[in-house]
C-alpha cells in the first residue's frame, strides 16, 4: 500500500490532471500524455518551435531549442530542487511519508539532483569510466539487452 500512496503523489496525480489537460490540447499535457507524442514527438516538437523559442505552459516552460537548454542548465539563476518538494502540501506530505530510500535517478547523489561543488565532483569521479571509447563498447550489450527486453513484452 505504501507504493501505491507514494506512487500516487508523485505520479498519480500528474497523470490525471495531463489526461484532463490532453482532451483540452494543452501543450504540456500532450507531452506528457499523447501516446501519439510519444510514438513520433517529431511534429509535436516542429509545433512547439512554432510557438517560440520557450512556451510559456499552465505549470512551467517548454523548450525545443538546445541553445536555450544549454544556456539553463549551466546558468547559475536555476538550480535543481528535490525530487517531490515541489508538490503541493498535501501531496509533499503523502510523499514524504511513503518514500523508501533506495537511490532514485532524480535525488541525490544524482548528477541530475545536486549542484556543484557536489555535481563537479561526482563528475569528475565517473568521466573516466564514460569515455567515449567506453560507451562505444557497451554499445553491443545495451543493444541486445534492449531486443531481449522488447521481445519479452511482445
Amino acid at each position: 500500500m505504501k507504493d501505491k500512496l507514494h506512487w500516487f503523489a508523485m505520479h498519480g496525480v500528474i497523470r490525471g490532471m495531463a489526461n484532463i489537460g490532453l482532451r483540452r490540447g494543452e501543450l504540456e499535457a500532450r507531452l506528457i500524455a499523447d501516446p501519439a507524442v510519444a510514438a513520433n514527438p517529431g511534429p509535436f516538437h516542429d509545433e512547439l518551435r512554432r510557438h517560440g523559442r520557450m512556451v510559456r505552459t499552465r505549470v512551467n516552460y517548454l523548450t525545443v531549442d538546445y541553445q536555450l537548454a544549454h544556456d539553463v542548465l549551466r546558468s547559475d539563476d536555476f538550480h535543481t530542487i528535490s525530487f517531490g518538494e515541489n508538490l503541493p502540501g498535501p501531496l509533499r506530505w503523502l510523499e514524504r511519508r511513503t518514500r523508501d530510500e533506495q537511490l532514485h535517478p532524480l535525488r541525490p547523489p544524482s548528477l541530475l539532483a545536486v549542484e556543484p561543488p557536489d555535481h563537479t565532483r561526482y563528475r569528475e569521479t565517473v568521466s573516466a569510466v564514460f569515455t567515449f571509447r567506453a560507451v562505444a563498447a557497451l554499445r553491443d550489450r545495451v543493444e541486445q539487452t534492449a531486443n531481449s527486453l522488447l521481445d519479452q513484452l511482445a
